[in-house]
């Protein structure tokens, strides 16, 4: 549900994971506030990252008169662009490509910005599987999305499932021949 359902109460306490450190440097622990429950002491309000978090992590909102929307990025072409302007003042930035670890779908630029697209193959004439979706699309909306299309009777005739953890997997059977998926747009 793309971060939209609870957690579990068992997920209350946590302790940071290894590589923790090698964003937050231990050496700035002392200047942070740290916070306090039941007695025990929690994590600070906030961390200082040596790295710029908003462009590891992405980050999108809206506000009065305004909205942003910043994808992510690979952070090794982060810290290789930062490296760069330490050692030298006059260092343009490489622009950088959005990244979005275990995602093999195609991210293409076009004029203004970046087409995100999932992974596909024609199976046979007949026959369209799907096995990435676009960043941000979540497995259970593009179900509802293909049921959708199926009532509005699109090309689709049936679908099948066979995801699994952490990979989709759509089987489209089709009621008409394609040749491409260009057909279907």
């Amino acid at each position: 549900m793309g971060g939209k359902e609870h957690a579990s109460s068992r997920y209350i306490y946590t302790n940071l994971a290894p590589m923790t450190r090698t964003v937050f440097n231990e050496s700035d622990e002392a200047v942070l506030k740290w916070q306090e429950e039941e007695g025990h002491s929690i994590e600070p309000e906030s961390y200082m990252p040596i790295v710029p978090m908003v462009l590891i992590n992405g980050a999108e909102g809206i506000g009065t008169g305004w909205s942003t929307y910043i994808p992510c990025f690979n952070p090794l072409d982060i810290i290789s662009n930062i490296q760069k302007k330490l050692v030298d003042k006059d260092y343009q930035f490489k622009k950088m490509c959005p990244w979005y670890k275990n995602f093999v779908g195609q991210i293409v630029e076009n004029e203004e910005n970046y087409t995100i697209r999932g992974q596909w193959q024609i199976k046979d004439n007949y026959t369209l599987e799907i096995t990435e979706l676009p960043v941000r699309k979540w497995t259970s909306d593009y179900k509802a999305f293909i049921e959708e299309m199926m009532i509005k009777d699109y090309l689709i005739e049936d679908m099948q499932e066979f995801h699994k953890e952490n990979t989709v997997s759509f089987i489209l059977n089709l009621k008409e021949k394609i040749s491409s998926i260009e057909n279907l747009e």
